[in-house]
């Protein structure tokens, strides 16, 4: 009868341990999940703002250009105007 019931508690302690390992596990899981979530929506994030940064250098190297052939244009209208 006692050994019976020590074999019962063992096996329940068991049991136990097993179940805190798998919760463990999960929870680790799942926190090792919402870091990797979390670095992939920054990295995204950090991409939006190089593409946005990018595309303001190139408008601002348009306009450059642009106002040198306008002044390119002035210059060629003063020749003419002088000759």
């Amino acid at each position: 009868m006692i050994v019976i019931k020590t074999r019962k508690r063992r096996k329940e302690m068991v049991m136990m341990r097993r179940r805190k390992k798998k919760k463990k596990k999960k929870k680790k899981k799942k926190k090792k999940k919402k870091k990797k979530k979390k670095k992939k929506k920054k990295k995204k994030k950090e991409e939006e703002e190089d593409e946005e940064e990018e595309e303001g250098e190139e408008e601002e190297e348009e306009e450059e250009e642009e106002e040198e052939e306008e002044e390119e244009e002035r210059k060629k209208e003063r020749k003419k105007i002088d000759r």
